[in-house]
């Protein structure tokens, strides 16, 4: 068990040397939390995109023209829904990465 004064502890795989061993990290659960890794970026690059599309399409509007046009109102409905899936995915990839490491599966 690894543990740092006041932080959760955490159980680690155990080596076949150690007692209750050998319990290894399994390629599935590596696997897994590197795909999810590469998963989140890609998201985290599509909100970052949509966040500033989302600005300054807003800043356009309001600011330029003063007002927004029904197509342009639309277009933003749409951004804000393509943005709320990408960090709907993002959490769950976050919460299932969080819980391969909380469970010991992966050192």
């Amino acid at each position: 068990m690894v543990s740092v004064e006041g932080a959760k502890e955490y159980y680690m795989c155990k080596a076949a040397h150690e007692a209750g061993g050998p319990r290894r990290c399994s390629g599935d659960a590596r696997a897994t939390v590197e795909r999810s890794a590469s998963e989140v970026s890609a998201l985290e690059r599509v909100e970052a995109a949509l966040r500033v599309e989302s600005d300054e399409s807003l800043f356009r509007t309001n600011h330029v023209a003063g007002w927004a046009h029904a197509s342009s109102v639309e277009n933003q409905v749409v951004r804000v829904a393509h943005l709320w899936r990408a960090l709907s995915g993002l959490r769950r990839l976050r919460h299932a990465e969080r819980r391969v490491y909380e469970s010991g599966r992966c050192a």
